[in-house]
């Protein structure tokens, strides 16, 4: 199928809502291609804005798509607006929901052992047909033990919980040797699914204030957003100003 894009930044960003994303996903699954989703928030943007291997990491994935209020509200701003957010943690679960349908093989990798063991089984409760080939923490030194336990499961689709730009980077990094198919870091999505950390209320997700309920539940936080924050704008200007050349 032929999805939207729009050009930000020097991406080119999927505008799509998530059933079509999946269906995107789906038909790479089938054509056995490889394919790296990042989830781009502000801070991952403005963190490529100022790191070139970074930004050229980011530039090699062959789907982007905005999470983040911020990013919805950049593009518009820049003239390229965006009408869709997709989290990184509501793609991972549809995913699964698909992948129950589908037969597809999930490998999970990141978080701390006792939360990624406790995510694997709150979502095998959640999802009871999902096929969970394996999966590993994420405070791990060498990567050749870890690829050839995802690669002894062969997974249609790998989720990776390390942090931005290490999970971005590490997928990126080890792709070619890596045998699953779609690939996609998640941040802290782990927590989520372990119960360990709360989502906001589907009312503030509505309003698009998650940030906000992140930053309540955990103030220090701000220590990252703040500078985070004015480096974006910084980015969003530095894009005006070149439009307006």
């Amino acid at each position: 199928m032929k999805v939207t894009t729009r050009e930000l930044f020097g991406f080119s960003f999927y505008d799509c809502c998530l059933s079509e994303l999946l269906e995107v996903l789906e038909n790479k699954i089938e054509e056995k291609e490889k394919v790296q989703v990042v989830t781009a928030n502000p801070e991952i943007l403005a963190r490529g804005f100022q790191e070139e291997e970074f930004n050229q990491v980011l530039k090699e994935a062959e789907i982007v798509v905005a999470d983040g209020i911020g990013v919805v509200m950049a593009s518009r701003f820049l003239g390229e607006a965006l009408s869709h957010r997709l989290p990184g943690v509501e793609i991972g679960e549809a995913l699964m929901v698909r992948g129950e349908e589908k037969g597809w093989r999930f490998y999970f990798l990141g978080g701390k052992e006792e939360v990624v063991e406790k995510a694997v089984k709150e979502l095998k409760v959640k999802y009871p047909r999902l096929d969970v080939g394996g999966f590993h923490h994420g405070y791990f030194g060498e990567d050749e033990e870890i690829i050839e336990d995802i690669n002894r499961v062969n997974p249609h689709i790998l989720l990776v919980g390390l942090g931005s730009p290490r999970q971005e980077c590490w997928i990126q990094g080890n792709r070619e040797r890596i045998n699953a198919l779609v690939m996609m870091g998640v941040g802290g999505s782990f927590d989520v699914w372990s119960g360990t950390k709360k989502r906001a209320p589907r009312w503030m997700r509505k309003l698009n204030l998650e940030w906000a309920y992140r930053i309540i539940c955990e103030p220090q936080r701000l220590r990252r957003v703040v500078p985070a924050f004015f480096n974006f704008a910084q980015l969003v200007w530095k894009e005006k100003r070149g439009q307006m050349v």
